[in-house]
Formats: structure tokens, C-alpha cells, sequence
């Protein structure tokens, strides 16, 4: 009986043509449909041809001999021999055709057969083959479509979505799906590590989506009492995954790519890298994760001559609001700056815990535990940033044109706590500077006979930030108003003598025309002098006018009849010359409709702070349609970075290299002016420079 079976078996592979001849149109038609129904027909043929052919072994059993282990084997090698590799694509297809059925459904091609479930479906699946004998020889395709599902669920449910917890959606979609799919497939004695294994996969794909959005989380990230749900779930991911090498060199190089580049203003690397310490400090509190992410942005902006300024304005020194930035840190109380270096461990602390495996070496080294703490840090020095905070705040103060320093002495109060009160003499001076002015205004206004419209700010210049100063000679009332000031003040402060910053401060004019027209303006000194002038002849030229103000620079003349232009005051007649609006209707609509004031609301003449016009439109040729400068916004930037601060005529001569119709010194002017108001490039001291960001 063993030879007659040897010799069965070996027909049976001698036969092998049969099936081949009947599952090669089967496979053809799933080629041409890709069909997950035709790929589960032909699994199901299979299965046929294996249950008639045993069943002619029948009578190998009958007289003893066990014949279902090598027909088991020799069905295999037949079905192995001759599958071709499009099968694995179509098991695949069949695999995730019953992985996302949900309905009852038919065999194919059978609508007299009973409704199955997806999980009966899936068990006849597995059934037939492991009938066949070749479910282990596709085990590893079978484990890695279930991971393929596993991954466009996660991504398809979770990416881009920031403002709920995925992690517990997920975990119950795996609960019902993923288990029930793989108990059916596998059978019920499926071994708990198994489940975990897919799990722990589901996980990483979560863990790998959260990783590769981490810069946009950041970049969008606002400090809130309580995390972003996206923070939590990848929270929840590294402890379960281990990925925190992946996220460190992940977010490193897209750091370094995205963030640390020449053309990215220093202010907007400063507010990233303030989030990515709060992001960070949530997801690994101990700070190992931040020490690996953070050397890059902190060696980069070491090197930054903008950087010391720049993490001033994003702290709450310039914030309007009280209570919010750095200075408070999300403390309820300020302290003090704590120290550069902490070379030593506290063991101590009875919050003390050892650094993590993965911890970089000298991770203990310069670990400031606050926000303030830790951009002082990066400069290596506090004395430094002490300085420069001398100045921001000198600054801020000359800015304020409403007269209201409530909220900058607030915050110098806070700045004391932080860095001490011995390292801000300098601003208690100022302070004091301020309060003593607004005295000896009223002082003079009280023995005075008639009413000072000009209230200076007296200022002891050796302790004041630098001050931008021309030699402005103020013409007519504004001259007299300087002088009626100047012997008030003698009579009050007889040893002492005033050095006018014409440079600086607002004045509140009333400008009433011959046509009727009345426009309440406020103007910096320099624009009123302008119009002062005018006021006593009707036609000038800017060569004239820069005599007559002090031998001034062109180009800060020019800018001033600029603004008197953009409201309707003046006019440009040509070859430099402007003469005085006989009435409305010369001036073009776009000044008409310009408004009465355009420096955004700043309208008290006591302050001192330098403001350069910012919103009126400009037409230099207002009988002539007004050129688009946009192409020429790249070409003066260029310029600009390459050959540094360039008076308007350098300018000029370079941009009639670019091609096109050569600019007018006119025109170059306004393209000048219209990218100060953007914020692209600065007017100081007579030349035009890009804006320090």
C-alpha cells in the first residue's frame, strides 16, 4: 500500500496541468478586473481541487496507512510549483477586501448561496488556506497587508488633525477591527504578543505621523493652560515606541532646513525656538530631547549680530499686554535669572532623577529651567543682554506718545526681579527722567503767562539709548515756541541748559488752506518745519529747502514733502520743485482720500518718540500713472545686502542696470518709501538700510 501511494502521489504532480488549466483564466480575468471577489474564487477553486483529490485517499486509510500528511505536503509543493507571483497581489486584494467588508455578502457568482458575515468570510478565507496547506507560506504577506491597513487607517484618521486625541479612537478601532479581523484569520488561540506586536506598530505609524508634523505643531503652537491634544497622544507614543532619537534628528533637520537659513528673520527663529523649548519641556520634562534639538538654533543665533535684540522683542518687554511673555514664564511670581551654567548636580533635590539612556553628554551642563533664562543663556553672558535691555527699554519709552508709562514701569519692576536691581540703575534714571519732566512742564506752564503748547521730555543724555539727531533749524512759531520754552526753563533750572533732538517727537498741527480746506495732522518736527516754510513762500525746491532747515540731506527732505504730498498740501510740479495746492481739486483721488492723519493715531505732542510716517500713498506723478515697483522689491534688496547702506542716488544709479525703463530719482524715491512702509528697509542717518529683524 505505501508504493500504490508513493506512486498516487506522483500522478497527482504528474496531473498538476489540470489545475494550472483552470486557474490560469481565473487569474487572467483577476489581472484584468483586480477584483478582490475574483482572487477569493480562485482560492476557493483551489480548495475544491484539494477536497476531491483526497478524497480518492480514502481507501489508503481504510487498510491503515496515514496518508493525509504527505498528501497535505505533495498538494503544497503542486500548488507552490506552479502559482505565479501576481497570486501574492491577489491574496493581498482579497485580504483587504475582507478587512474593510462590513455587510453580509454572497460567494461571487453564486445568488443561490446563503448570506455570510465578513468574519464568516474571512474564516472560510483562512480555512481554505490552511486546507490548501500554504496559509504559513504566506503568513509574513499576510502580517505585513495587515500593517498596511493599520497605516492608512492611522493616516487617513489622524493627519493633519491636531484638536483631538486620535490615541483613543485608534485604540478602539484596533480593538474591534484589527482583533476581530486577526482572531478570524488566525484563529481564536492567536497569542497575546501578537496582538501587542501589531499594536505597538499601529503606535509607531502614529508616533512616525506626529514626528514629521512636529515643526508645523510648533510653528502654530500657542501657549495654552493645557496641551494640544496632538502633544498628548505623541506623548503617549514615545513612551510606548522609543522613537525620541527618531524625533530628535527629525526635527533637527527640518529645524535646520526650514528655520535656520538666511532669508528667516531672527525674530521668528526666536519665537520658534520659545516654542520648541515649551513643546519639548512637555514632552520630556527632564530636558533631553530639548538639549538635542536646541544646539543647532542656539549656535546659529549665537552667530546672529540681531539675535541680542531680537529676544528682547519677543519678550513681554514688548508686549502691551500685562501679565503675558517671558518675563513671567507661566510662573506665578517672577524670579531671578537663574545661573548660565549648572556644572554641578544637586543631589539634593529631592526632585532629582538621573539623566535618561539616551542623553547626550554634557546634558546636564547649562540647563536654565525658564524661557528668559534660557535665551540669556545662548549669549553666554547676562551683562550683554542687560544692555541691550537698557536700551530696548530707553526705547520703548521714547515711543510711547500718549504719555501713559504705567505698563513700562510694571515691567521694569519684573525686570529687576530677574536680573537685579543694581543692573538696571541706568533704567531707574530714565524712569525718573520722565517723571521729572512731566513736573517741570506743569512747573513752567503754572509761572508762565500764557499757555506752552510744547511740553519736551528732558532727558540726561549719558544714560539714554543713542538718539537719531540732525540739524534741524525749526523756522518761524516752532523757533519762537523753543525760545519761549528755553526761558521758562531757565527760571526753573538756572544751571542748567537745553540741547533741542529735533530729530524726535510729534507735533498736532491744524493746517487751514486759502481754498477753506482745514487738515489736522500730526507731523514729526521736520515735516512741520517743511510746511512751516511753505507757509511763507508757495514754491520751493529740495535743494533749497535742505539749505534753508540746516544743510540737511535730500533725502530726508524729500521724504517729508513726500508726506505733505500724500495729504493733499503740496504738489510736484517737476525737476525737484513743489509748490502749495491751490485747491482740492488738484489733488489726485488717491491723496483725497488718503485721510487726515498717517501715523497711525499717534497724536499727542508731548513725546519725543521717532516716528516716521507710515500709511499715506504717495504719487510722485500724479498726472502720470503710477509704475508697479513690485519687480524692483528683489533687485534694492540685493543691493542693499551686498553693498550695505546706500544713499537714494547710489540707489538709483545701480537699479538702471536692471532691465526695463530706467527709474527716476523721483521714482526711486517712492519704491523706497513704499518698502519702509512694508518693513523691508529703514531711512537712518541719510541712507536707506535693510530693516534689522
Amino acid at each position: 500500500m505505501h508504493n500504490l501511494l508513493t506512486w498516487f502521489l506522483h500522478s497527482m504532480y504528474e496531473k498538476r496541468h489540470m489545475i494550472v488549466d483552470d486557474i490560469t483564466p481565473m487569474l487572467a480575468l483577476w489581472e484584468t478586473t483586480r477584483d478582490g471577489k475574483r482572487a477569493y474564487d480562485i482560492i476557493i477553486r483551489l480548495c475544491r481541487w484539494r477536497t476531491e483529490w483526497y478524497r480518492e485517499t480514502g481507501a489508503f486509510t481504510h487498510h491503515g496507512v496515514d496518508s493525509y500528511w504527505p498528501f497535505k505536503r505533495t498538494f503544497r509543493t503542486i500548488v507552490l510549483s506552479f502559482l505565479p507571483s501576481v497570486f501574492s497581489d491577489a491574496l493581498a486584494s482579497v485580504l483587504h477586501e475582507t478587512f474593510h467588508e462590513t455587510e453580509p455578502r454572497r460567494p461571487h457568482g453564486s445568488s443561490l448561496a446563503p448570506l455570510r458575515t465578513s468574519s464568516e468570510t474571512r474564516q472560510q478565507l483562512a480555512n481554505a488556506l490552511e486546507h490548501i496547506g500554504i496559509l504559513l507560506d504566506f503568513k509574513t504577506l499576510i502580517n505585513s497587508s495587515l500593517d498596511r491597513e493599520i497605516e492608512r487607517h492611522v493616516l487617513g484618521t489622524c493627519a493633519g488633525v491636531r484638536d483631538m486625541h486620535c490615541l483613543p479612537i485608534l485604540r478602539a478601532w484596533f480593538g474591534d477591527r484589527v482583533k476581530g479581523w486577526m482572531t478570524d484569520i488566525f484563529g481564536k488561540e492567536r497569542p497575546d504578543a501578537a496582538y501587542r506586536k501589531f499594536e505597538h506598530h499601529m503606535l509607531k505609524v502614529l508616533c512616525d505621523l506626529r514626528i514629521s508634523e512636529l515643526f508645523d505643531i510648533i510653528v502654530d503652537y500657542e501657549d495654552k493652560t493645557h496641551p494640544l491634544p496632538v502633544l498628548q497622544d505623541l506623548k503617549d507614543c514615545l513612551a510606548r515606541t522609543g522613537q525620541r532619537k527618531e524625533l530628535v534628528k527629525s526635527l533637527r533637520e527640518s529645524t535646520t532646513r526650514r528655520l535656520l537659513q538666511p532669508g528667516a528673520a531672527t525674530s521668528d527663529i526666536l519665537q520658534q525656538y520659545v516654542s520648541t523649548i515649551k513643546v519639548l519641556r512637555y514632552l520630556d520634562p527632564p530636558g533631553v530631547l530639548l538639549y538635542g534639538v536646541a544646539e543647532p538654533i542656539r549656535r546659529y543665533l549665537r552667530d546672529r549680530p540681531t539675535a541680542l535684540r531680537s529676544s528682547l522683542q519677543i519678550s513681554s518687554l514688548d508686549d502691551d499686554k500685562e501679565g503675558e511673555g517671558f518675563l513671567f514664564d507661566d510662573q506665578n511670581e517672577p524670579t531671578p535669572i537663574q545661573a548660565n551654567e549648572e556644572v554641578y548636580e544637586d543631589y539634593t533635590d529631592p526632585h532629582w532623577m538621573p539623566a535618561a539612556n539616551d542623553a547626550e553628554p554634557g546634558f546636564r551642563v547649562q540647563k536654565p529651567s525658564d524661557i528668559i533664562s534660557t535665551l540669556v543663556s545662548i549669549f553666554g553672558s547676562k551683562d550683554l543682554f542687560v544692555k541691550e535691555l537698557q536700551v530696548a527699554f530707553g526705547q520703548r519709552l521714547l515711543a510711547i506718545t500718549d504719555g501713559k508709562y504705567d505698563q513700562e514701569f510694571h515691567n521694569l519692576e519684573i525686570l529687576k526681579i530677574r536680573f537685579g536691581d543694581s543692573s538696571l540703575h541706568v533704567c531707574d534714571v530714565m524712569t525718573k527722567d520722565l517723571t521729572d519732566s512731566r513736573r517741570l512742564n506743569q512747573r513752567v506752564q503754572k509761572d508762565s503767562d500764557e499757555e506752552l503748547v510744547l511740553q519736551p521730555i528732558i532727558v540726561s543724555h549719558l544714560y539714554w539709548p543713542p538718539m537719531p539727531r540732525t540739524n534741524v533749524q525749526m523756522p518761524g512759531q516752532f523757533e519762537a515756541l523753543q525760545r519761549k520754552y528755553e526761558k521758562a526753563f531757565r527760571l526753573q533750572k538756572p544751571d542748567k541748559k537745553l540741547h533741542w533732538i529735533p530729530s524726535m517727537g510729534m507735533a498736532d498741527l491744524t493746517i487751514e488752506m486759502d481754498d477753506g480746506r482745514e487738515i489736522n495732522v500730526s507731523a514729526t518736527p521736520l515735516q512741520a518745519a517743511v510746511i512751516e516754510l511753505f507757509s511763507q513762500t508757495s514754491l520751493w525746491t529740495v535743494d533749497t529747502l535742505a539749505e534753508k532747515l540746516g544743510k540737511l540731506d535730500i533725502t530726508s527732505v524729500a521724504l517729508a514733502l513726500l508726506f505733505w504730498q500724500g495729504q493733499g498740501v503740496i504738489k510736484d510740479i517737476g525737476n525737484h520743485t513743489f509748490r502749495l495746492r491751490d485747491s482740492v481739486d488738484e489733488a489726485p483721488p488717491s491723496i483725497a482720500t488718503a485721510g487726515t492723519n498717517s501715523l497711525d493715531g499717534h497724536q499727542n505732542n508731548s513725546s519725543i518718540g521717532y516716528i516716521l510716517p507710515g500709511s499715506a500713498h504717495y504719487d510722485l506723478a500724479p498726472e502720470t500713472p503710477q509704475r508697479d515697483f513690485t519687480v524692483y522689491f528683489n533687485y534694492v534688496n540685493a543691493i542693499l545686502t551686498n553693498l550695505g547702506p546706500l544713499p537714494v542716488d547710489r540707489i538709483n544709479s545701480m537699479l538702471k542696470l536692471v532691465p526695463g525703463p530706467p527709474l527716476t530719482w523721483a521714482e526711486t524715491l517712492q519704491l523706497l518709501e513704499l518698502m519702509k512702509q512694508n518693513g523691508s528697509i529703514d531711512f537712518r542717518n541719510g541712507v536707506w538700510t535693510l530693516t534689522i529683524a
